[in-house]
């Protein structure tokens, strides 16, 4: 049975979110794998786009399975979001983050 710490109440807990894109293992059919961890509101927000995404796809022909639609969708993602922008106009909302 843990106890808390009177000295600390509140320990820091190590943040374990990354994102690994193993470019160094390439698959003979040119893939790679992409492993990760995200808070569950950025979780939730990722399935959800990637489920647009591969719908979008579907809707626009492509014959291929629900997975690889959601591979290309991320893939699409990459190319359209290269950066951040924050923008100085007070019209235009931040993105939501989880309460952070």
């Amino acid at each position: 049975m843990e106890r808390e710490d009177p000295e600390n109440p509140s320990p820091e807990v190590a943040d374990t979110r990354r994102v690994d894109v193993h470019t160094d293992q390439v698959s003979f059919t040119g893939t790679v794998a992409v492993s990760g961890e995200l808070d569950l509101a950025d979780a939730l927000h990722l399935d959800q786009a990637l489920a647009a995404g591969a719908e979008q796809l579907k809707i626009a022909g492509s014959t291929e399975s629900l997975d690889a639609r959601r591979a290309t969708a991320l893939g699409e993602m990459s190319r359209t979001q290269l950066a951040l922008s924050y923008d100085s106009d007070p019209r235009v909302r931040p993105l939501a983050r989880g309460g952070r």
